[in-house]
This record gives C-alpha cells, sequence and structure tokens, in this order.
C-alpha cells in the first residue's frame, strides 16, 4: 500500500515506505540498528498532524533518551496510547498507525497503517494562515463559516486540515453547516488553499511569503517606517504571530 511512497526525515533522508522491513522483531532491531528505527519514526511524523507530533514529543520526554522511549513506545497498548495528555481519537488512531509500522508483530495491535498518507509540506506552514483567511471573503455565508468551523475542528492548523481534506475519503456534505449545495463553493476554497500550500518548496519560502504579507499589510496601513522597524524586530523575537 505504501510502495514506492518516498519520506524524508528531518535531516532530509531518502527513506522508502517499502523499504521498512516489517519482517525483523523490533526488539531485534533496537538492537541491532537502533539508529534505522529512529530514522524511520522521525521519517513517519512528518506525515501525521501537529497534534500528533506534540504528543509524542512529549512523551518523549518523559523518557531518558531516545532508546528508552522507542523501546517503550513500540510495545505500548491501545489503553496506554489514548491516556496520554490531549490524545483525542483521530490522533489516538495516527499513533498507533506509526506504532505499527514501526513494529507490525506487537501483539494486540490491532490497527493497519493508515490507506492515505498526506504530502509532507514545510514545518512552519500553519504561519500562512493569515495568508490564507482572506480568500473567505466573498462566500455565502454557511459556506464560509463551514470553512471555519472546520478549522476549528483541526486545531486551527492548516497542516491538519489539509490531511483532512486532501483524503481522498474526504466529504465535505460531512463537514458541520455544510450541505450539499454548498459543498462545491467549500471544495473550490478548499482546492484553493491545497494548490497555495503545496506552492511552497521549504521552509524559507512560507517565511519570505508571510513576512512580505505582514510588510505589505504594513505599508498599506501607512504606518511610519520607524514604527514598522519596531514591529518587524517583534516578530523575529517573538515570531510571526504563531
Amino acid at each position: 500500500m505504501f510502495e514506492y511512497i518516498c519520506l524524508f526525515n528531518r535531516h532530509t533522508t531518502p527513506i522508502m515506505l517499502d523499504s521498512f522491513d516489517t519482517s525483523m522483531p523490533v526488539e531485534a532491531a533496537s538492537a541491532v540498528s537502533f539508529d534505522e528505527l529512529s530514522s524511520k519514526y522521525d521519517a513517519l511524523l512528518s506525515f501525521y498532524s501537529v497534534r500528533t507530533n506534540n504528543v509524542l514529543h512529549a512523551l518523549e520526554g518523559d523518557y531518558p533518551d531516545r532508546h528508552a522511549f522507542l523501546d517503550a513506545f513500540v510495545k505500548m497498548s491501545r489503553r496506554d496510547i489514548r491516556s496520554l495528555k490531549n490524545c483525542g481519537a483521530k490522533t489516538v488512531d495516527e499513533i498507533l498507525a506509526i506504532q505499527s509500522i514501526l513494529n507490525p508483530t506487537h501483539e494486540g495491535q490491532n490497527t493497519d497503517a493508515p490507506d492515505f498518507i498526506p504530502r509532507s509540506l514545510p514545518a512552519n506552514i500553519d504561519t500562512l494562515l493569515p495568508l490564507v483567511m482572506p480568500r473567505l471573503e466573498g462566500l455565502s455565508v454557511r459556506a464560509k463559516n463551514g470553512i471555519i468551523i472546520f478549522l476549528e475542528e483541526n486545531h486551527n492548523s492548516l497542516t491538519e486540515m489539509y490531511a483532512t481534506f486532501t483524503n481522498p475519503k474526504f466529504d465535505p456534505v460531512k463537514m458541520r453547516n455544510v450541505g450539499r449545495t454548498t459543498a462545491a463553493e467549500v471544495m473550490g476554497v478548499l482546492n484553493g488553499i491545497r494548490d497555495f500550500m503545496e506552492s511552497f518548496a521549504d521552509e524559507q519560502s512560507v517565511e519570505d511569503a508571510v513576512t512580505k504579507f505582514f510588510t505589505k499589510t504594513l505599508d498599506d496601513l501607512q504606518i511610519p517606517a520607524d514604527a514598522q522597524d519596531e514591529i518587524h524586530e517583534l516578530e523575529n523575537t517573538l515570531g510571526h504571530f504563531f
């Protein structure tokens, strides 16, 4: 199912999902090639939601090192995962999917890897939210409210929203406040947002777009240049409002 899908870990080393050796028990793999197991874990994270990444990052912090964390993680039960802080049903499924790829021999796993893995986007893609929101202007009230609610249900994360609506099984009619007559209007906007997000090749291109957006906004408001400098300095210190 994952044949020929290429992943990239945080060091941009290409890994093929079909090259994941799922026949070797994790206990043996961790003893012989822990670095490989750790690399696979990092590669998989890039395909899952921000919430899942945050939950797993917090969990890893409870262990003295990566080795101890992975050794415990691949053996965790569904019940243990469900008890993690901020871990809802969607996050539980994603964590179990990661676990099943790393350790397919884990007894009681009772889950399959997801049938859809969204395209990997730059890690800072969520900072584009202020650039995306103007696309809602001009929509019908129902369509606009439907997309806003949809965004809120995905924790105001473009990454999570993108993963949801690019899934071939996604049905806009199932969105709250969206009926069949509004679905086409909603999908037109979502497809535009998809194309916009996929146009960014790396984190620097995202940062440049956000900087340009806020600079243009300040110019439009006719804020004095010296005041703009102070605002940009604050942005660099605290991040682009996110």
